[in-house]
Order: structure tokens, then C-alpha cells, then sequence
């Protein structure tokens, strides 16, 4: 089954090549479902009505490196370099920690006893690379044995386990920027004061062979000013 699917793969990813129109005046941003939905999306709108004369595309991935599916003019991916075809530029770091709905708690304080943890589902997004998963590295963090919790389902995307987690069916990982908005409105709680570096670090991909493109010029530096405001994103 797995070559027979990889070449399935590879004929819809050429297929919806030649079916994507060209679009020379629309930027196209490609990124995660996670940074698109939970980090830029919020925030796009201020730099659209700063710049009224350009589009944008924003294309969402759920893969390290699926670049071919889409061309895209400037990427935001959570992997190591590894594309010849592109240029990578230090962009952030972050870190993670645990996240749950608010009625998940029995104390008003926001908090809970480690220990406590293992009455709960672990819900959990997998590693789509070669680093530990997210909470392999924090258990370790918290100095608590993988073998002694409860383990829930596994999502494709952390959009989907973030929905799972406000519906309070379980408690998960969340990257300190994703989740920012939803801490400050009351929607999610932190449990526990621990937190880790995230595993991996944020890299923005631009073409290496491509012309000149202001509009592409004004958004990285918009997003770089950004990322630098955001006190939950670290540069490296």
C-alpha cells in the first residue's frame, strides 16, 4: 500500500499543478493550518488595509516541505532546511506547554497538582519529523513516567485539537503563540506553570530563482516586525 499511495500522491499533486491557475498579482503565503489559522489570520487584516493594493493567498499545509502542491512566493514551515530550490531564513522560536477548557478544573485559581494529570486524556497532534512529539518533551520537563497516562486520540492538525480541548474532551499541547488569544478571553487554561522549547525551530522559505517582487518585500518585513512584537515568539 505505501509506494502504491506514493505514486497516487504524486499524480494528484501534478494534476492540481496544471489545475491552479496562475495568479501573478496575488502573493501567495504558504504555512501550516496551525500559523494560518491561529497566528496570521488574526492579524492580516491590518496589513491588508495598510496595503490595499495587494492580494493575498494564503495556502495552508499539513506536511513539512509538501511545497510542490502549491507554489508559493513566501513559506512559513516548522522543519530543517532541506530544499535546494529555496532560501531559509531564521524566523522564531517558541515554547509549549499544556492547555485545557476551563471547566476541565475543579480549583478557581487556573490550577492543578501534577499528579492529577493522569485522570486526563492526553490528546495530542504526531511529530511529522524526526523530534520526540510534543509531549514526550514535556513530561520529561515535568519529571512524569509517558507509561502512567492516558493517551486519547491523535489529530491530523493542532486546529482540530484545539477545537477537541475547547469542547473540554481532553487536554493537549499548544505552542505558546497559537494559543495566546484564547488564554487572554478566558476559552483555554494553562494547568500547570511548565513549559519547554518547543522541538524544532520556525524557518520562512522563499524561492531562490525568482524576480524581484516588492509586495513580497513589504509582507516579510510586516511579518518579521510581527513576529518581533509577539512576546511569545523568540528570534534565534
Amino acid at each position: 500500500y505505501p509506494p502504491v499511495r506514493e505514486h497516487i500522491q504524486g499524480i494528484i499533486k501534478a494534476t492540481r499543478r496544471i489545475q491552479t491557475p496562475e495568479e501573478p498579482d496575488v502573493l501567495l503565503v504558504q504555512s501550516y493550518a496551525s500559523f494560518n489559522t491561529m497566528w496570521l489570520q488574526p492579524r492580516l487584516a491590518d496589513f491588508l488595509q495598510d496595503n490595499p493594493d495587494t492580494r493575498v493567498r494564503i495556502v495552508s499545509t499539513f506536511e513539512d516541505g509538501d511545497y510542490d502542491m502549491h507554489r508559493f512566493d513566501v513559506g512559513v514551515f516548522n522543519a530543517p532546511p532541506f530544499d535546494k530550490r529555496f532560501d531559509y531564513s531564521p524566523l522564531f522560536e517558541t515554547d509549549i506547554y499544556p492547555v485545557c477548557a476551563p471547566e476541565a478544573l475543579n480549583a478557581p485559581s487556573g490550577g492543578m497538582p501534577l499528579e492529577e494529570l493522569r485522570n486526563f486524556l492526553l490528546l495530542s497532534v504526531p511529530s511529522t519529523w524526526n523530534e520526540p512529539d510534543d509531549w514526550n518533551c514535556w513530561l520529561d520537563a515535568a519529571g512524569l513516567d509517558r507509561e502512567t497516562m492516558k493517551f486519547g486520540s491523535i489529530f491530523d492538525n493542532y486546529p482540530l485539537v484545539r477545537e477537541a480541548v475547547l469542547n473540554n474532551h481532553g487536554m493537549s499541547i499548544s505552542r505558546a503563540p497559537f494559543c495566546t488569544r484564547d488564554l487572554e478571553r478566558g476559552r483555554l487554561v494553562r494547568p500547570f506553570d511548565i513549559s519547554v522549547p518547543e522541538p524544532g525551530r520556525w524557518y520562512l522559505a522563499t524561492q531562490k530563482e525568482r524576480a524581484p517582487n516588492p509586495k513580497l518585500e513589504t509582507f516579510v518585513d510586516w511579518l518579521f516586525e510581527q513576529i518581533e512584537a509577539d512576546p511569545a515568539m523568540r528570534f534565534f
